[in-house]
């Protein structure tokens, strides 16, 4: 989900030398190269992905039906990202 090392160990091994510029593994070259991860998903930036949650929609609506008026609270649809982040995060969202 985000631009984050997904191979540790290829990374390891593309930086045998500990005073060299650290370099990427060849999976987080593929990953900036096509902003896609590894399972297909869209890889974006913290902030990004912060932005993007930020856009989630909570309503209140209360229904003038007969003498009920009790308030309902109403969420928004999820989108793919949103749903799997707020999994990951272990949050339920209803």
């Amino acid at each position: 989900m985000l631009f984050a090392e997904e191979d540790p160990e290829g990374k390891r091994a593309a930086n045998q030398h500990p005073v060299h510029a650290a370099k990427r593994s060849p999976a987080a070259e593929k990953k900036a190269r096509t902003k896609r991860t590894a399972a297909g998903g869209e890889a974006m930036s913290f902030e990004s992905l912060m932005g993007h949650l930020a856009k989630l929609s909570k309503y209140e609506v209360t229904p003038k039906i007969g003498e009920v008026q009790e308030p309902l609270t109403v969420l928004g649809s999820l989108s793919e990202n949103q749903a799997r982040a707020f999994e990951l995060l272990g949050v339920k969202v209803k």
